[in-house]
């Protein structure tokens, strides 16, 4: 067998893959082969580029993204002239969790003054909740640190999303011990984005990602992949 013909050989035989470019999304250590990365998966998919998954705190996601470290997070708007927020995929709304007997605790956000709430890092509940001083909010990482700090009566509440956190404490089995708050604050939707960064490769494909985003948004793949994932 000739040198030539063995060179063919191989190039046609090899994955597929060789001849893609690789990025790296970024998603939490707790949900490494959840919905954020099956979100990444499909938008490799479409644009025909392989995505390697790198967990890392919320906090560390974006000074790496910032860095050009990595190439593509999950985050809500924020005023920064590094990141590059591309359409908005979803919108979403924070619950407010309780322990069970103090599911009807709450009735406003004034009851709320002198309890300790957690909140993710970055994350926006609503303006009456943000500006309200009289709150001991506390910034937790991880949300299965939000379930067990209630749990163990460190906090009094915390907010997240309710198809997330329903699913890890079910999963934690603290369904009846930990619940959603009979009242909830106001019905404020916040857009969740894809996020790059001016120093990533990938901004090279912005224009494209950008309608991958908005023809699965369009045509509902995005609210599939969740409905699939929560099923």
């Amino acid at each position: 067998m000739s040198r030539i013909f063995a060179l063919v050989l191989v190039l046609i035989t090899l994955p597929s893959s060789y001849a893609k470019e690789v990025f790296i999304a970024s998603v939490s250590p707790e949900f490494t082969e959840g919905l954020h990365a099956r979100y990444f998966n499909y938008l490799a998919a479409k644009l025909g580029i392989a995505i390697k998954i790198k967990p890392m705190p919320l906090a560390r996601r974006v000074k790496e993204l910032e860095k050009g470290s990595i190439d593509l997070i999950i985050l809500t708007h924020r005023d920064t002239d590094e990141l590059v927020f591309l359409p908005s995929y979803i919108r979403l709304r924070q619950q407010l969790f309780v322990r069970y007997h103090d599911k009807d605790r709450f009735n406003d956000y004034n009851s709320l003054s002198g309890v300790a709430i957690a909140n993710s890092i970055d994350s926006k509940i609503s303006k009456q909740y943000d500006d309200n001083i009289d709150i001991n909010k506390v910034t937790v990482s991880a949300l299965k640190q939000k379930i067990l700090l209630l749990d163990r009566q460190r906090i009094d509440g915390f907010f997240h999303t309710r198809p997330s956190a329903n699913k890890k404490i079910n999963e934690m089995n603290l369904s009846d011990r930990i619940v959603e708050s009979t009242w909830q604050p106001a019905k404020e939707l916040k857009p969740l984005h894809f996020v790059t960064s001016k120093q990533s490769s990938l901004l090279k494909y912005r224009a494209q990602l950008s309608q991958v985003i908005i023809d699965g948004k369009n045509n509902g793949d995005f609210d599939k992949i969740r409905e699939n994932y929560y099923r």
